[in-house]
């Protein structure tokens, strides 16, 4: 270009060591990154078009105030896209265009580093006038020769690690009270940032994220943890009464059992009977069945005998008839009647005294048998011990153990009295201690803060609790909605307050139902407030308009505002999709690029810790209008209005030492009454014990002396019975009379029989032979169909008695039937229950008498509190419940501790060595200047990373001690040269191109200056440091210089106009200027 002008001059009035000269080393090379040429055009003072080529290692930029220098910093920043924030000048881009000119441009070349192509970084800033008439101005960028975006040039700044934000890098003139002023946090963070890649200063904030996560855990976790010991406290309170409870449901589970095992007897009775029945029957069967044996052997004869008849009848028939035979048929018949009848005499004799002898036998062999039975039962009688009669004994033992049992039951209630006033106490010194610590609690500050502004705030959340606790709602409620948000960072508490506005007092419901209770309630308390309704899953997306806070990094957006709440899915449901939009606004940690970001994004509205601006749609205009409001400081969730009530927690303490003392004392009264109580427990057990004792010694005495008795008379009465019967062979001789006379009778019928035969014999010779056998066959006959007949009589008895047993077998089943229905019904057996069962006595008695006492233990059993064992199982189960919380968030927390652990090692022996180097370095620096000086690295308490702090400490004086740094203790020229010390001691840490200082020497005193400048010198000299710019209007004379100094001597503004002849300016020429110099010195 015709019009550039190059300025790059060393002073010749400086002192050079021998072998330097004013321009730089043959050998410097400029590091990846640093300034190896700047252009700048029509910017800010500087007219036309200015070259500037700095050295690789220190550059002086001198000059008049007024020549340029802050203009060449800002040029560096502005044209690097830095924001025009950090100047602390302008922040408009016109206001960087000269007065006059329409345009302005910036061109900067970064060295690529030894091989590499160098990256040529251009801004252009011109004029735009719009149809309306107002004009703006806008920029546009080049990298290379090619057209770009901001972004891209972001990128390539933020790989050379080149961070205009950070004061320990870029310390412009109107900032560097800004540095003095940090304090030590802030310090910490700005050498982090310039350290390397700042990747100690991306572990730092991820220690204090985790940190902050971890302490909210802590809160949590304690939280669960009182709830828990409150709940044990609670049920250990309860655990007396629950374990009567428990013992009066034993005993009625074991009369029940005895009540089933009675009914289940029952049926077994009856089974007993039934099997009683049916042997009964088996027995008549075989009776039966034996007759019917007996008969079948009798029908063989009976056919024989009548064949023989029929034949001899057929042979008759066949005979002719004689006359004298018919006149002897009436004599024949009579003899026959009469012998049939003598027949049947004798064979009914002979039966009875056939059976006679049987029958004698098997009666004695019963009697024999009954009587053997009977010796042995006397003498198991006899031998049985003198019944014991312990009923004096029981009614004393029953006596003693009523007594017992009274004294227990008083000494138990004044015991239940005691506990009662010491269930009271701990529960009234949980309530304080829960008053307490709700006191020094956020939550409980931000809901004072928050009832100061809403009366009736803190009964309605108290209510929404207790409905919550007792499970009166349908589904998840909250509210007030501010009292659940947390914030990842609080710095941007401001931003969330603004952005949620009233919404942190209303409330929150997930289906009709609860969201117009709650409304009912709030009206009836007064409160005007509103409830909102979410009736889609709490899973749901939040509604992100511009998408997720990571595609817009390149505008340095550190998050969303959804990004830093945290809260439950519900609340986070209704703070997103309300008003606030929170997915929607972003967070930025400066404002350096709201313009570019707001303009070339459909973000409409962001937040940065201090503003919060906004895009306004325009009704009549195309271009869209901003507004920006200054955030005020958070009232709610962090800030003011969150102090706890010093007054009312003194008064809570004094509450809790009284109610502390009062328990102590209740519980050193129940420890005194337990040992008493403990002994009549043991005496009411050894009463009880002995009580049974005596009673079963008696009972089971009693039984077997009955048991043994009964059976004695029993088989004495059968026997008797068995003894009074007569003798059958007593009636043998009158049988066997009857028998011998019936047979002489016979003979003598028979005789006259064969006399009429005998008469008949000569004429009917051969039909008299036929019809007396034929007689005899008939009359045998008739005898053995007499015996039939009897046999059948006796037959249809038999089976009489069968039929009658076998409905005594029937009724029985059925009784069994009926009874096993009905236990079957009323004791319904399983596994279990039979185990049960089959524990207990299977005597009635014992039964009766078992039941008669859990009776009476049961009705002693007194329980004041109904529901004790209900609420001590509901308090279990919550128990049980919380305790897996609280061994979850003791994991996390563990988890989350060991990440942090984790972290802090990698973290902090990097950064302790890092200080370490600075402060060996400075203290170095500062002992060459005749002073103390030390950095120290301030852990507080160790595990609070946000309070860890660079400490810079310095003695200027013999006379004074070591002083932290501070803007108001040392004077402008000490924390100039603490500042520049400073920031020489990271050059042996720090990885970054350049390091631009403006002024840093004003307020110096010579002194200090040229020791400063000497140090300036030694530190930026050194081979692989970075390149440095000292702005100064002015250095000391004599200084020393060598060929790693480039001095860049400015002269702009009206030293530049010319002659006024139209003609242009003659160039610089350097030679001429030092000899002229040169020659003025002389003279003078």
């Amino acid at each position: 270009m015709e019009d550039d002008e190059v300025v790059e001059e060393p002073s010749s009035k400086r002192q050079r060591r021998a072998g330097d000269g004013g321009a730089p080393a043959a050998g410097a090379v400029h590091q990846r990154g640093g300034i190896k040429l700047v252009k700048l055009h029509n910017f800010m003072t500087y007219s036309g078009t200015v070259v500037i080529k700095p050295g690789a290692k220190l550059n002086l930029v001198l000059g008049p105030n007024g020549t340029g220098k802050s203009s060449l910093v800002c040029a560096l920043c502005i044209g690097l896209g830095g924001s025009t924030k950090l100047l602390g000048r302008a922040d408009n881009l016109k206001d960087f265009v000269q007065r006059g000119c329409d345009e302005a441009w910036t061109e900067i070349t970064l060295s690529g580093g030894p091989g590499q192509r160098d990256n040529v970084v251009r801004r252009d800033i011109k004029q735009v006038r719009r149809e309306d008439g107002a004009s703006g101005y806008s920029s546009k960028w080049r990298l290379n020769g090619r057209d770009v975006n901001q972004s891209e040039v972001h990128d390539l700044i933020s790989s050379l690690n080149i961070q205009f934000d950070n004061l320990c890098q870029f310390l412009p003139q109107d900032r560097v009270v800004e540095f003095a002023r940090m304090d030590a946090y802030e310090l910490l963070q700005a050498t982090q940032k310039a350290i390397g890649d700042a990747h100690l200063h991306e572990q730092h904030q991820r220690l204090i994220a985790k940190r902050d996560d971890a302490k909210t855990r802590g809160v949590s976790l304690g939280a669960l943890q009182r709830q828990l010991s409150k709940l044990e406290a609670e049920n250990k309170a309860l655990e007396r009464d629950a374990e009567r409870h428990r013992r009066r449901q034993k005993l009625q589970r074991e009369l029940q059992d005895i009540c089933k095992k009675e009914i289940w007897l029952s049926v077994d009775v009856k089974e007993a009977q039934l099997a009683e029945d049916q042997e009964a029957l088996d027995l008549a069967k075989g009776l039966l069945q034996k007759h019917l044996d007996e008969a079948a052997d009798d029908a063989a004869p009976l056919k024989g005998a009548r064949e023989r008849s029929k034949k001899v009848a057929q042979k008759l028939q066949r005979l002719p008839s004689h006359p004298t035979a018919a006149s002897l048929a009436a004599r024949r018949r009579d003899l026959a009647s009469k012998l049939k009848a003598i027949e049947d005499e004798i064979s009914g004799a002979a039966d009875e005294i056939g059976g006679l002898e049987e029958m004698r036998s098997k009666r004695l062999a019963e009697v024999a048998k009954m009587e053997r039975d009977l010796a042995d039962k006397r003498r198991a009688f006899e031998a049985l011990p003198p019944p014991v009669d312990n009923r004096a004994a029981i009614d004393a033992a029953a006596a003693n153990g009523a007594a017992l049992m009274q004294q227990v039951n008083e000494a138990e209630s004044d015991v239940r009295g005691l506990q009662d006033r010491q269930t009271q106490l701990r529960n009234e010194l949980s309530r304080i201690k829960q008053r307490l610590a709700n006191l020094d609690s956020v939550k409980h500050r931000r809901l004072g803060a928050m009832e100061a502004k809403n009366p009736g705030l803190r009964q309605m959340h108290e209510w929404l609790e207790a409905e919550k606790q007792r499970g009166s709602f349908a589904g998840p409620v909250h509210g007030p909605i501010g009292l659940e948000v947390v914030l990842s960072d609080q710095r941007y508490a401001g931003a969330v307050e603004a952005a949620c506005k009233g919404l942190l007092f209303d409330f929150a419901a997930t289906c009709r139902a609860d969201e117009e209770r709650i409304t009912e309630e709030l009206k009836r308390r007064g409160v005007y407030v509103r409830t909102h309704i979410f009736e889609k899953p709490l899973d749901t997306p939040y509604p992100a308009l511009s998408g997720p806070a990571s595609q817009y990094r390149r505008f340095g957006v550190q998050a969303s505002l959804a990004d830093v709440v945290r809260a439950p899915p519900l609340v986070m449901q209704v703070l997103t999709n309300g008003g606030p939009a929170l997915a929607s606004s972003f967070l930025l940690e400066d404002d350096g690029h709201i313009d570019e970001l707001l303009d070339s994004t459909s973000i409409r509205t962001v937040y940065t810790t201090a503003h919060e601006y906004r895009v306004i749609k325009a009704s009549y205009a195309k271009d869209n209008g901003r507004q920006s409001f200054k955030l005020w400081p958070p009232s709610f969730l962090g800030g003011a209005g969150l102090t706890g009530n010093a007054e009312e927690k003194r008064q809570l303490e004094g509450q809790q030492r009284r109610v502390e003392s009062d328990l102590a004392e209740t519980e050193e009264q129940l420890r005194q009454k337990e040992p008493a109580q403990q002994q009549l427990r043991e005496k009411v057990a050894a009463a009880q014990s002995r009580f049974n004792e005596l009673l079963a010694e008696q009972q089971d005495s009693a039984k077997r002396r009955t048991s043994l008795n009964t059976l004695v008379l029993t088989i004495e009465n059968h026997l008797k019975a068995k003894r009074a019967l007569p003798n059958p062979l007593d009636s043998k001789p009158q049988l066997e009379a009857q028998r011998a006379a019936a047979t002489d009778r016979h003979f003598s019928v028979l005789s006259d029989l064969l006399a009429l035969a005998h008469t008949q014999w000569e004429g009917v010779r051969e039909r008299g032979v036929l019809e007396l056998s034929l007689r005899e066959a008939e009359m045998q006959v008739r005898a053995l169909e007499s015996a039939t007949s009897e046999r059948k009589d006796k037959e249809a008895k038999l089976r009489e008695q069968v039929g009658k047993v076998q409905r005594m077998v029937t009724a029985s089943k059925q009784a069994v039937e009926r009874a096993r229905r009905q236990a079957e019904a009323e004791a319904p057996l399983d596994n279990a229950l039979q185990a049960r069962l089959a524990a207990l006595p299977n005597d009635g008695d014992q039964l009766r008498a078992r039941r008669s006492e859990l009776e009476a233990e049961v009705a002693g059993i007194v329980c004041n509190n109904p529901r004790a064992l209900e609420e001590f199982q509901e308090r279990q189960r919550a128990i049980a419940e919380l305790s897996r919380d609280v061994a979850e968030e003791e994991r996390a927390l563990a988890d989350l501790n060991a990440e942090i652990d984790i972290l802090r090692d990698a973290w902090l022996p990097e950064l302790l060595r890092v200080v370490g180097t600075i402060n060996t370095a400075f203290g170095a620096a500062f002992r060459d200047i005749g002073c103390v000086g030390e950095v120290a690295l301030d852990q507080g308490n160790g595990e609070d990373y946000d309070k860890f702090a660079v400490q810079i400490r310095v003695k200027f004086r013999e006379s004074e001690d070591l002083q932290p740094l501070t803007g108001t203790r040392q004077s402008g020229g000490e924390r100039s040269v603490a500042t520049i010390l400073y920031l020489l001691a990271l050059q042996g840490v720090t990885v970054t191109p350049f390091r631009v200082v403006d002024e840093i020497n004003q307020g110096m005193d010579p002194i200090n200056e040229r020791k400063v400048f000497g140090q300036l010198v030694a530190a930026s000299c050194k081979e692989g440091t970075p390149q440095c710019f000292l702005l100064t209007p002015k250095l000391l004379p004599d200084l020393e210089y060598g060929h790693d100094i480039t001095v860049l001597q400015l002269v702009n503004g009206g030293l530049e106009e010319g002659d006024g002849s139209g003609r242009a300016p003659q160039a610089w020429d350097l030679a001429d200027l030092l000899g002229t110099r040169a020659m003025v010195a002389a003279r003078g």
